[in-house]
């Protein structure tokens, strides 16, 4: 009879690590980009209107929410002479805007492990245009 209830026990305890193991690879392999918490850093600019520059902010973090899986977005700036630096000769318009994200890599977002860091100054350069997405293009971005 004990015997019977310790390979009752095992079998549950073997069903419970089962069931746990799943829900962890479910939650961490089958979810979108975490944007909850970030922190949004809007400065002022002489070229774009403070809703804009939020409009722009919305865009990257919905495509952030959407294409960067398993990691965490922990910050969003627009300064706009670090902006006007990151730009380059490349996309020098007036229509251009460059804004700069933290984001957190985790390993188990199928990235290699040397990944799972902190990304810093990852820049995303926009267009300002009529038909875009909240008014704007993403035309790159990276380090």
């Amino acid at each position: 009879f004990f015997e019977m209830k310790k390979q009752i026990l095992i079998i549950c305890l073997v069903v419970v690590l089962l069931v746990t193991g799943g829900l962890l690879f479910c939650y961490f392999y089958g979810q979108e980009g975490h944007v909850k918490h970030a922190e949004r850093t809007i400065g002022s600019s002489e070229h774009f209107t403070k809703d804009e520059l939020n409009m722009a902010a919305d865009f990257i973090t919905e495509y952030f929410r959407q294409n960067f899986k398993g990691c965490k977005l922990q910050s969003l700036t627009f300064d706009e002479q670090r902006s006007e630096r990151a730009k380059g000769n490349n996309y020098n318009s007036p229509d251009t805007v460059v804004l700069f994200s933290d984001f957190n890599v985790y390993p188990t977002s199928g990235t290699p492990e040397n990944y799972a860091k902190k990304n810093h100054d990852f820049n995303w350069i926009l267009r300002r245009v009529e038909n875009g997405v909240n008014g704007w293009e993403l035309l790159t971005w990276g380090y």
